[in-house]
């Protein structure tokens, strides 16, 4: 398949060694752009990451924010010619179709799976990671997670037994928002993006205004930290091709964490006030011994009401 032209190899050097991730491009300003990836991608940087387009620009890359419960990081990076990819204006909904996309340990490839359900990093935090049935490689922790309009429905975070999950793109929205603003909008078209489908040309779309953004503004402001080489045309040496793919990470049992999609993109969502599942367990065999002690807890209340009414 050919590559998504807004979706990028990281590369990050590490002690003895470098790791793969991907990326997504998902807004320019002036001379920067702007990659969102996973914060475990670039956690380990021993230096500045690289980040290459499918067309060979190459950038160094600097860090500019992190969440490490949501696993998010931006990048900032010089300017390539491509159209960033907006956010979806909505959260996905459990049977629509989405596709990931990645570079692994090599080539670039994107599959496709139905949504099936939310989940979440923790029991301490609300179930806002959108998952789908496909299976995501090592190398591929980072990249994006599309809808079926080309937008940005979440960023990949971690694979498990055949289905990958990702903050969706209400939770990356949030995440932005302070880098750049417009990003907090409700919709995509607010950030002043036309919507990127795959193979758009660079002219077909306009980027956005300088007065949306404020990450070149952070960078000016730390001249001796910006980016530390320029940006140059390549494909990458044999060496980085070998690096070592950046392990995804493995997502949480589902018996921890069981959702339906978020009421609104970037609200503070909770599950329905009363979830059979979520309450019973997941399997049969959890329900019917949840059923058995909820029997049994009845039956001791009746008991102890019958004591104390005979002793009165």
């Amino acid at each position: 398949m050919r590559p998504h032209p807004a979706v990028v190899r990281v590369i990050v050097p590490e002690r003895g060694s470098t790791s793969y991730g991907s990326g997504t491009l998902v807004d320019v300003c002036g001379e920067y752009g702007l990659v969102v990836t996973n914060w475990h991608v670039v956690c380990d940087a021993a230096g500045p990451p690289t980040v290459v387009f499918p067309d060979g620009f190459r950038s160094a890359a600097q860090v500019v924010k992190v969440d490490r419960d949501w696993d998010l990081a931006a990048l900032a990076i010089w300017k390539p010619s491509v159209v960033p990819v907006p956010l979806a204006p909505r959260a996905p909904r459990p049977g629509e179709k989405l596709s990931i996309a990645g570079y692994g340990g090599g080539p670039y490839r994107q599959v496709a799976g139905a949504c099936t359900q939310y989940v979440a990093p923790g029991r301490s935090h609300p179930m806002e990671m959108v998952e789908l049935a496909a299976s995501a490689r090592q190398g591929d922790s980072g990249g994006p997670i599309f809808n079926n309009q080309g937008e940005l429905a979440g960023v990949l975070f971690g694979e498990g037994h055949g289905r990958t999950a990702g903050s969706y793109c209400g939770r990356v929205r949030q995440f932005l928002a302070s880098v750049v603003p417009a990003a907090g909008a409700p919709a995509a078209a607010a950030t002043g993006h036309l919507a990127a489908q795959p193979g758009s040309p660079p002219q077909a779309s306009a980027l956005a205004a300088e007065s949306n953004t404020d990450y070149s503004a952070f960078l000016a402001s730390r001249p001796a930290a910006i980016l530390e080489s320029q940006a140059t045309v390549g494909a990458g040496s044999d060496a980085e091709r070998s690096a070592r793919p950046t392990p995804l990470r493995t997502l949480p049992p589902r018996q921890e964490a069981f959702g339906e999609a978020p009421a609104e993109p970037g609200g503070a969502w909770e599950p329905d006030s009363f979830n059979f599942r979520q309450f019973a367990g997941q399997t049969r065999l959890e329900q019917f011994k949840t059923i058995l002690a909820a029997v049994g807890a009845l039956a001791l209340v009746g008991y102890v009401c019958r004591v104390l009414r005979n002793r009165g």
